[in-house]
């Protein structure tokens, strides 16, 4: 549909404001998914970047209701080869039903609270949405041992948006990549759910050892109703993204 570049915050919500509410079904906000290197090595393993997926997820490329998806990719973007490089990916992936936003913008310490106050804003202005159609998705990750200045950005914006979608209708829209791991590297989670089951990493565990050998119990079912594929399409029998139960019993 169209891909419009923002410097800011207030730029992008003054756009989306402008668009009639009657014409979107779903919210996508991607945080840290632009593409950095086209091959990434995991362990002893190359992949091809997941980035087009992590921006534009494929259920909201082949959805089945015909109404606007509102995508916001919000990103550092550090120069102007950057910008075009991965403004290339979205044409490529973009569809008529998909509206993109690319945001220049760093989340730190200091302007952290401000991104708070969006997210607010989205919550205002979505607020039509249920919690399977609104998705804030945190793709910040770090394929080597990251610096303090990166570790704080990681907490403070983890936090910040718990704080923000804490007791609002959108409590349970938030989603974590899991990372350059080679299993499950095109994955995402449920924070609220997925994190607050027994195990985290027992959890993580359990995920890796059923994609190996397919097998599964009720402890895997319980926590596949949490775990999403970025690259599944779309499921017309359910609200919002498939998750790996649904692929598997819907």
């Amino acid at each position: 549909m169209t891909i419009t570049y923002c410097n800011n915050l207030d730029e992008l919500l003054l756009k989306l404001i402008r668009i009639d509410k009657d014409d979107i079904d779903f919210f996508y906000m991607s945080i840290g998914s632009k593409l950095n290197e086209p091959v990434v090595h995991l362990r002893n393993e190359k992949k091809i970047s997941n980035a087009c997926y992590q921006m534009i997820p494929q259920c909201l490329r082949n959805p089945h209701t015909e109404k606007m998806k509102i995508v916001i990719i919000l990103d550092s973007f550090s120069c102007e080869k950057n910008i075009k490089l991965n403004k290339t990916i979205l044409m490529e992936n973009e569809t008529s039903l998909t509206n993109i936003f690319m945001v220049n913008y760093n989340i730190n310490s200091q302007n952290v609270n401000l991104f708070g106050i969006f997210i607010k804003s989205c919550i205002d202005l979505y607020s039509f949405l249920d919690e399977k159609t609104f998705m804030i998705c945190n793709f910040i990750k770090f394929m080597n041992e990251p610096n303090l200045l990166e570790k704080e950005s990681e907490k403070i914006i983890d936090a910040e948006i718990l704080k923000i979608l804490r007791n609002t209708k959108f409590d349970n829209s938030y989603y974590i990549w899991f990372g350059y791991n080679n299993k499950l590297y095109n994955f995402i989670f449920n924070k609220k759910h997925f994190s607050n089951l027994m195990n985290h990493y027992a959890n993580i565990k359990k995920l890796e050892s059923y994609i190996q050998t397919i097998e599964y119990d009720e402890e895997y079912i319980k926590i596949s109703k949490n775990v999403y594929d970025l690259t599944d399409f779309d499921n017309a029998y359910v609200s919002g993204a498939p998750s790996l139960y649904d692929r598997m019993f819907i």
